[in-house]
C-alpha cells in the first residue's frame, strides 16, 4: 500500500469514530497560546483592532495560529513571495489581513471559515500513516507542524482519492492564498499585475475628475441622483417614507404598501420600473445589499467582494458532519442593482430553441415573438452592441486567433450593455465609470422617478399568508398579504424586525434566495397537501462554469483595455458546425475570453509546490483565461441552508468536449501549456495530450472544480400546475398576489449568459402585471 493509499485509508476508518466529532466540537474553543518559531506564527497582533467598537479577536488564539499554519503551508516563509513581504512590507500581517477579509465578508462566511479551520486543525491527530520531514509519526493538531510538514499534510490532502478531503484542501489553499496575493505594495509587483486605474483607494475621486468624452456621463449621474434621493434610510423611515405607510410602530415597524418587490436586479428592477411608470400603484423596493454609487466602487478585491459578493458554498458530507469549503461556489450580487450591476455586461439574446422548448414541452404561454418588443426596448435603453474592435486584446484576441486557426465557424465579439466603454477590466467589482448600463444607472432611476423607494440592507425572511376561503379559486389555497423582514446593518446582522403588508408581492431575490424565503414560509408544504410536486429549490442548473488557462511566451496583457469578456465561441447540438442554424439549433456550450484579478488567479493556478505556483503568479501577463458556458441539464436542488449540485451523467461526454474544445483553441492559439482548476495540478504540455488527459473519468471523478455566476431555477416557470411552481406570467401557482422575476424561473439552462434574458422575462411580467391592475380598476 503507498503513502498515499495509507493516509486515504485512516481516514476512511475515522469516518466512523464517535469520538471525532467530540474532538471537533472541542477544537473550536480550545484558546491553548503556542506560538510557531517560524513565519506567520509570530505575527498576530493586528487581529485584536477594535471593530465596530468591540475589541473581540475576530478569531481565537487557535484558530490564528492556524490560520498562519496554513499560510506557511501554502507559502512557506522561506519562498519569494514571504522574502519579499518581509523585506518591502514588514509589517504586514498575512494573518489579520485574512481575518479581515473572513470578518468583512459577514457571519455567514466568517463562520463557516471558523469551522473549517477548526476542522483543519484536528484532522492530522486521525492519520496514523502521516510522518514528518524525519519520517516519524505526527499526529499533531496542524497548529503544531513545522511549515514542510505541513506543505506535505497538504499535498496529500490535495492527491486524496476522496473527493471531500480534495475540496477541503481547496478550502485550505483559499485561505493559504487569499492574504498573500490581496498585498498591493509587495505581491502585485511579484506578479506584474497592473493594478487598478484608481491608484489610491483613500482618494475615490482622484481618477473620476479628470473630463472624458463620455456622451452619457450628465444622464448616468443625474440618474443615479434621482436613486440615491429615493433610498430611505433606517433612520428616517418614519419620516421619509412615501411609497408605504406605517400603520403601527410600537411593538413592531409595520408597514403598508401596494406592490412589494423583493430583490433590486434584473428582473426587480423591471418589474418596479414598469409598474412605477404605467400604474398609480406605490412601489416599495427591497434589497438586502447596501446601496454603493459608483464612485464607492474601488476596483480591489479585498475592499469589493466582501461588499457585493454573496458566496453560496457546496458542503461535503463528511464524518456525518456538513463541512464547508470554497470548492464549488456560486456567486451572486447583494447591492442595490443585484447581480446585474456587478456582471461583465454580456447580453446574448435568449436562444430561440429554449424559448421554443419552454413553450412546446413545458406549457409556456409565450413564444419568442412574444418577447421581441421587451428585447428591443432594453437594447435601445441599455445601448447594447457588440464589443468595438479596438478592444478585442488580451485573451479576447488570444481566443480570436485560437477559433480562426482551427476554422470554428461560430465566434465573434460579445453583445455587452456598455456604452463607450474604457475597458478598465474592473466589471465584475462595480463599473466606477458608468459606462456599464444596469439597474443601478438606469433601470432603478425609471422606478424612482415615478415615485417608487428603495430599502437597502432589508432582509427578507418569509411570507405573510393567509388562506383563501373554501378551496380558493384557480387551485390557489392562499394569498400573500406581506413580508417579515430583518432591517440590518452592512454585514447582514439583523437590527429591527419589520413587517410589510402589500397586496402583491413579487420576489425577485434570486434563485437562492426566492426558494428560500418560498420554503421558510411553507410553501413546499403547501403544494404537497394538494398532491403537486414539492418543485420549490428543484431543476437547479448552473451552467457547469470552469475557468481554464493557458500559459503563453510572450505577454499577451490581459488587462490592457478589453473588456473582461469581449469574445466567444460557441458550439452547437448538430454534427455539422457549419451547417448549425442559432434559430433552430441549440447552443451546447460557449466560450467566453476571461480576466481575473490576483485573489481569484491565485486560486485557478495550479499548485504543484509553493514555488511553482508563485512561478505561474509571476506570469500573470502571459497568461490566457477562458470560460465554459455549458447548457447543462437541471438536476441540482436549493436546500434552507445550501445547495446541492452535480454535473448529469448524461452531460459528461458534452462538458468533456468543451473541455477539449478550449484547450485546442488555447493551443492554437499559441498557448505553450493550458491547466485547468483542478485539485490536483492537471497541465498539459502539447495538443497531442488534449484527448488523453482530459477523459470521461477526469469528469465522472469531478476532478475539475465547477464554479458559476450563473445561478438558474429554483422556482421553474410552465403550464403545470402540479410540476411547476409559476405559471408564464410568473404567478405563483399556489398563493395569489404572488410574483416570482428572477432567474429562479427559469426552468432549464440556456447555454448562454442570462442576464438579458431575466431582463426581458422580467420586464414582460411586469407588462402582464400592469394589464391585472389595471383590468381590476
Amino acid at each position: 500500500m503507498s503513502e498515499q493509499e495509507s493516509f486515504d485509508a485512516d481516514l476512511v476508518r475515522a469516518m466512523s469514530r464517535r469520538q471525532f466529532l467530540a474532538r471537533l466540537a472541542r477544537a473550536s474553543s480550545a484558546a491553548i497560546l503556542i506560538s510557531s518559531p517560524l513565519g506567520c506564527g509570530t505575527v498576530r497582533g493586528g487581529i485584536e483592532r477594535a471593530r465596530l467598537g468591540d475589541k473581540t479577536p475576530i478569531l481565537n488564539s487557535v484558530q490564528e495560529e492556524v490560520v498562519a499554519k496554513i499560510i506557511d503551508g501554502f507559502n512557506p516563509p522561506d519562498t519569494e513571495i514571504r522574502r519579499l513581504l518581509k523585506e518591502h512590507d514588514p509589517d504586514y500581517d498575512p494573518v489579520a489581513a485574512y481575518a479581515e477579509f473572513a470578518w468583512a465578508s459577514g457571519d455567514t462566511f466568517l463562520g463557516n471559515m471558523k469551522f473549517l479551520i477548526d476542522f483543519l486543525n484536528v484532522l492530522p491527530t486521525l492519520t496514523r500513516s502521516f510522518s514528518n520531514r524525519y519520517g516519524l509519526p505526527a499526529r499533531l493538531q496542524l497548529r503544531r507542524f513545522h511549515p514542510d510538514d505541513t506543505n506535505r499534510y497538504f499535498l496529500f490532502l490535495r492527491d486524496s482519492n476522496l473527493h471531500a478531503l480534495r475540496i477541503i484542501f481547496t478550502g485550505a489553499k483559499f485561505i493559504g492564498t487569499a492574504p498573500i496575493y490581496t498585498n498591493e505594495k509587495v505581491a502585485w509587483k511579484f506578479m506584474r499585475y497592473p493594478g487598478p486605474w484608481l491608484v489610491d483607494p483613500g482618494k475615490p475621486d482622484a481618477d473620476l475628475a479628470r473630463s472624458t468624452s463620455f456622451d452619457m456621463a450628465a444622464e448616468t449621474d443625474e440618474n443615479v441622483g434621482v436613486l440615491r434621493r429615493r433610498v430611505v434610510a433606517h433612520g428616517a423611515l418614519r419620516e421619509g417614507l412615501e411609497a408605504a405607510r406605517i400603520v403601527s410602530g410600537s411593538d413592531g415597524l409595520v408597514l403598508e404598501t401596494d406592490v412589494l418587490v423583493v430583490g433590486s436586479g434584473a428582473g426587480g428592477s423591471f418589474v418596479a420600473a414598469e409598474l412605477a411608470a404605467k400604474t398609480k400603484q406605490r412601489i416599495l423596493i427591497l434589497e438586502k445589499g447596501d446601496f454603493i454609487e459608483p464612485a464607492e466602487f474601488l476596483q480591489r478585491e479585498r475592499l469589493m467582494m466582501p461588499r457585493i459578493f454573496d458566496t453560496e458554498f457546496s458542503v461535503a458530507h463528511i464524518f456525518v458532519q456538513k463541512i464547508p469549503t470554497v470548492s464549488t461556489a456560486v456567486v451572486t450580487g447583494k447591492l442595490v442593482g443585484g447581480s446585474a450591476t456587478i456582471n461583465h455586461a454580456l447580453a446574448f439574446e435568449p436562444p430561440r430553441p429554449v424559448i421554443r422548448d419552454w413553450h412546446d414541452r413545458l406549457g409556456a404561454e409565450f413564444g419568442y415573438g412574444d418577447l421581441v418588443p421587451h428585447l428591443e426596448a432594453i437594447r435601445t435603453l441599455l445601448r447594447i452592441g457588440a464589443v468595438p474592435e479596438s478592444q478585442i486584446s488580451g485573451s479576447n484576441l488570444a481566443l480570436r486567433r485560437g477559433v480562426q486557426a482551427l476554422g470554428l465557424p461560430h465566434h465573434g465579439p460579445t453583445q455587452r450593455n456598455a456604452h463607450q466603454c474604457i475597458g478598465c477590466g474592473y466589471c465584475d467589482l462595480g463599473c466606477r465609470y458608468n459606462r456599464k448600463l444596469t439597474p443601478l444607472n438606469m433601470i432603478l432611476p425609471i422606478a424612482a422617478r415615478h415615485g417608487a423607494q428603495v430599502l437597502a440592507n432589508c432582509r427578507v425572511d418569509k411570507l405573510l399568508l393567509e388562506s383563501l376561503p373554501d378551496e380558493g379559486r384557480e387551485g390557489r389555497t392562499h394569498r400573500v398579504t406581506g413580508v417579515v423582514a430583518q432591517l440590518t446593518d452592512p454585514r447582514g446582522n439583523g437590527r429591527e424586525r419589520v413587517e410589510i403588508r402589500a397586496r402583491r408581492v413579487v420576489l425577485a431575490a434570486g434563485p437562492f434566495s426566492s426558494p428560500r424565503i418560498l420554503m421558510q414560509s411553507g410553501v413546499p408544504r403547501l403544494r404537497t397537501s394538494k398532491g403537486a410536486e414539492r418543485a420549490v429549490g428543484e431543476r437547479f442548473s448552473t451552467h457547469a462554469t470552469i475557468t481554464f488557462c493557458a500559459d503563453f511566451d510572450e505577454a499577451l496583457y490581459p488587462s490592457a483595455a478589453t473588456p473582461p469578456m469581449g469574445y466567444f465561441v460557441k458550439k452547437y447540438d448538430v454534427a455539422d458546425q457549419a451547417a448549425a442554424d442559432p434559430a433552430k439549433n441549440h447552443v451546447r456550450y460557449a466560450l467566453e475570453g476571461m480576466l481575473n484579478h490576483p485573489l481569484a488567479h491565485a486560486q485557478l493556478m495550479p499548485y504543484e509546490s509553493a514555488e511553482s505556483h508563485q512561478a505561474f503568479m509571476k506570469r500573470f501577463n502571459q497568461t490566457m483565461t477562458l470560460a465554459v458556458m455549458f447548457r447543462d441539464r437541471p438536476v441540482g436542488r436549493v436546500t434552507p441552508n445550501g445547495f446541492e449540485y452535480a454535473l448529469a451523467e448524461e452531460d459528461h461526454a458534452g462538458w468533456l468536449d468543451s473541455l477539449r474544445t478550449g484547450a485546442r483553441i488555447m493551443f492554437a492559439a499559441g498557448g505553450r501549456r493550458v491547466f485547468f482548476n483542478s485539485h490536483r495540478p492537471l497541465i498539459l504540455n502539447s495538443p497531442e495530450e488534449v484527448d488523453t488527459a482530459l477523459t470521461l473519468d477526469l469528469v465522472s471523478q469531478q476532478r475539475i472544480q465547477i464554479t458559476s455566476g450563473h445561478p438558474m431555477g429554483g422556482c421553474a416557470l410552465g403550464g403545470d400546475a402540479r410540476r411547476d411552481v409559476v405559471d408564464s406570467r410568473g404567478r405563483s401557482w399556489d398563493v395569489e398576489g404572488l410574483y416570482v422575476a428572477d432567474s429562479s424561473i427559469l426552468p432549464t439552462s440556456l447555454g448562454v449568459n442570462p442576464c438579458y434574458t431575466v431582463y426581458t422575462l422580467g420586464r414582460y411580467i411586469a407588462h402582464k402585471m400592469v394589464e391585472e391592475i389595471h383590468a381590476q380598476g
